[in-house]
């Protein structure tokens, strides 16, 4: 009696990358305004970064094919596309400074936050490899206070001063400062508030609050500025 051996089945490849039906996907190409409503929720515990590689995008424009909106805006700010612009109405777009226009005409509502955060994590890592520590020098706070922030890859250090002597000090992770989906112009109220916020509760005696978140966004901008230096 001969015996009838079967092959095992072969295993059936599950692709999940398309996580949005067909035609859902949203075309990104050189001269698109039109404006579509993007599925940007962003589950709790997940970054902008984790809820935009979740979104599929057919990208024509810097020939990516089928990919995600993080590996998407990722390519374009490595070739030199770091600035937002207003492309219509309330719409973000990505473009290379000086240009008119730039290879991301809209983004999803999470993608000016992201390009903010990634901009300034690349700007954080450079800090982090040079020799000296990356300084803004003390910024006037309002009478004797001053402010001076100390960047590292990982933390925003500000120290605070009275003349010259150092009368405390916040450190934030990055990420804890709050940016918002439109242009870095209005992230400064945000973040003044948020800080002022974090000053009370830690360094409450020091006096002017909003003076002090003031001069201490001022010396995060230096500092951030001196990187390229």
């Amino acid at each position: 009696m001969n015996t009838a051996y079967r092959s095992p089945p072969t295993p059936q490849l599950g692709f999940d990358f398309l996580l949005a039906g067909p035609g859902e996907a949203y075309v990104n190409k050189p001269g698109v305004h039109a404006q579509m409503d993007f599925d940007c929720q962003i589950p709790s515990g997940s970054s902008v970064g984790d809820a935009l590689a979740r979104m599929v995008v057919q990208d024509r424009a810097l020939g990516l094919g089928i990919t995600n909106w993080k590996v998407l805006i990722d390519s374009a700010i490595n070739t030199g596309h770091v600035e937002l612009y207003v492309s219509e109405g309330i719409s973000q777009g990505l473009r290379k400074p000086g240009l008119r226009f730039g290879p991301i005409a809209c983004m999803p509502d999470i993608g000016p936050e992201y390009v903010k955060r990634y901009l300034m994590s690349k700007q954080l890592a450079k800090a982090a490899k040079k020799t000296d520590p990356v300084k803004s020098g003390r910024i006037s706070a309002g009478g004797t206070m001053k402010v001076e922030c100390i960047l590292s890859a990982e933390l925003i250090l500000f120290t605070l001063y009275d003349v010259r002597k150092s009368v405390g000090a916040i450190t934030l992770v990055p990420t804890d400062l709050p940016m918002s989906s439109a242009d870095t112009v209005n992230d400064a109220a945000v973040q003044r508030e948020y800080l002022a916020t974090r000053l009370e509760r830690e360094l409450p005696e020091l006096g002017d609050l909003n003076v002090l978140a003031a001069a201490a966004l001022q010396s995060l901008d230096l500092a951030l500025k001196a990187v390229e230096k």
